[in-house]
């Protein structure tokens, strides 16, 4: 496939991707909210610190707590999530809004992406008017006959951050019944709150909505633990007021009472059979920092989150799998490392210290083992506009079926004028393939990183198949089956 190039003078391709993230809302209490997650990393790290790594806590049974919260309806399944990272990828949903800034970019990077998963169907949402560029694209990737072509309202102002909006789960006491898209109570980024309400009835989906606030970004899913974001935890805790039902953090008696109560809600309406953990940092963030100079301008942390060195997870957080001593391993950028491999001085605005606190205190938890990544951090001229981004490897798709069939599909960065990052594209392909994982790059994804985004952001998988090995049956041995066909095959000359 060929690398996309680059966008002309028309501006970049894709749209920011944390353009309407909820702590960037007006109004948004920040202070109050922080204070709330850090009583969660807290309340947490002591609850891990009684438990033993031979005896990893079961998903908590929480009671239901929506019974109070007026205007929210209960979720009457009992949702277990679809694994990030477990079970072969089956079906894939992209998004492609019509009216692109750049079309010949954007068509480029689906029609590659594509391409790399030459064993998966897609489902493509678009409107009307873009039909057209779609089945292009699609025929560009040879995928025709594995791709449905999904149909949105005109109106529909939706992004092509389709990992955000919605999760997929299965009701755990109906696991062959139709799947869910489960909706948060409230999603900021405009028509993309529409994606789940345009795909369902097209795909055979059924849809709830939670009384919950989070992104699907900022949630990672293992095969007992769901990964969330300490930002969303803090966020969730502004619908638990039944007297205001407005954005602002509720007024219960303690911080720790507001983050019981946001976690047994976790709980009780996202996943009831695994265990929540909530990852982030108690240490102080900068706040979003405009530079000028006379000529160029610049944005510091405009990625940053009020708890977390940048506001979604899949950004920084990989999972690779459960280990065979029994821990569960966690890939955990660092900008850090990116700089020593490189051989350049650290910027103090590349959270080095914020990173590494986050990653200490998610490797308290006895079930997780913590490696580090190299997570660069980046910067590139736009008109006369300086973005700082981060070249991450670590939003990536990942395919656990057993230990023998592993694949993990990375997004690179040493191209053209960044061809020196190359190190750490090469650096990513050996942690990976050193783990028992085949190694698919995707190419040239500085571009998408600019917006904040990778791999992970551009897409949702809405299936995964759980492939089990077949056993002989009780009471014949592999040497007698053996036998028996032989026999039969005999018999057939």
């Amino acid at each position: 496939m060929t690398t996309p190039p680059k966008p002309g003078a028309t501006g970049r391709p894709l749209p920011k991707h944390n353009a309407h993230a909820i702590h960037l809302t007006p109004g948004f209490p920040t202070e109050r909210a922080t204070a709330i997650a850090r009583c969660a990393l807290d309340i947490q790290e002591s609850e891990w610190a009684k438990r033993s790594a031979s005896q990893p806590q079961a998903a908590a049974t929480a009671r239901p707590v929506w019974g109070n919260i007026e205007g929210l309806k209960p979720v009457h399944i009992r949702p277990h999530l679809l694994a990030s990272a477990h079970g072969r990828i089956d079906l894939i949903l992209l998004c492609y809004p019509a009216g692109s800034t750049d079309t010949t970019f954007l068509q480029d990077l689906f029609a590659r992406f594509i391409h790399s998963f030459p064993h998966s169907s897609f489902a493509v949402l678009t409107q009307r008017a873009a039909q057209h560029e779609v089945r292009a694209f699609v025929a560009k990737a040879g995928a025709t006959r594995r791709t449905k072509i999904l149909i949105a309202p005109d109106f529909a102002d939706f992004t092509i951050w389709c990992e955000d909006p919605f999760q997929v789960a299965r009701d755990a006491d109906n696991p062959s019944g139709p799947p869910f898209l489960l909706k948060p109570y409230t999603f900021v980024r405009g028509g993309d709150d529409m994606v789940a309400d345009c795909i369902a009835n097209q795909l055979d989906f059924q849809h709830a909505q939670l009384p919950l606030i989070w992104q699907g970004g900022n949630v990672l899913t293992g095969d007992s633990f769901v990964l969330v974001g300490t930002d969303y935890l803090a966020a969730s805790a502004t619908l638990l007021s039944p007297t205001n039902p407005t954005l602002t953090i509720v007024q219960t008696p303690s911080h720790e009472s507001a983050v019981n109560a946001a976690r047994a809600l976790f709980s009780a309406t996202m996943d009831t059979t695994r265990e929540f953990i909530f990852v982030g940092t108690k240490l102080d963030l900068p706040a979003l920092t405009n530079v000028s100079d006379g000529v160029t301008t610049q944005t510091l942390f405009d990625g940053v989150g009020p708890t977390q060195p940048i506001f979604h997870l899949d950004m920084f957080v990989s999972l690779m799998g459960r280990q065979p001593g029994g821990k569960y391993r966690i890939a955990v950028g660092s900008p850090k490392m990116a700089d020593q491999i490189l051989g350049r001085r650290q910027l103090p605005q590349a959270l080095d210290a914020q990173f590494d606190d986050l990653a200490e205190r998610l490797a308290r938890h006895p079930d997780l083992e913590v490696v580090r990544s190299p997570l660069p951090l980046e910067s590139t001229l736009n008109g006369n506009e300086w973005t700082w981004y981060y070249a991450t490897a670590c939003n990536n798709i990942v395919e656990i079926v057993d230990e023998k069939h592993k694949t993990v599909w990375l997004p690179q960065y040493g191209f053209g004028d960044k061809a020196y990052l190359k190190p750490i594209d090469d650096y990513h392909e050996k942690l990976w393939r050193d783990h028992g994982f085949k190694v698919v790059g995707l190419g040239d994804y500085n571009e998408v990183a600019a917006c904040f985004g990778a791999a992970h952001c551009l897409k949702k998988i809405l299936k995964r198949k759980h492939i089990t090995a077949r056993k002989p049956k009780p009471g014949k041995s592999k040497t007698k089956a053996r036998a028996k066909t032989k026999a039969g095959a005999k018999r057939a000359r």
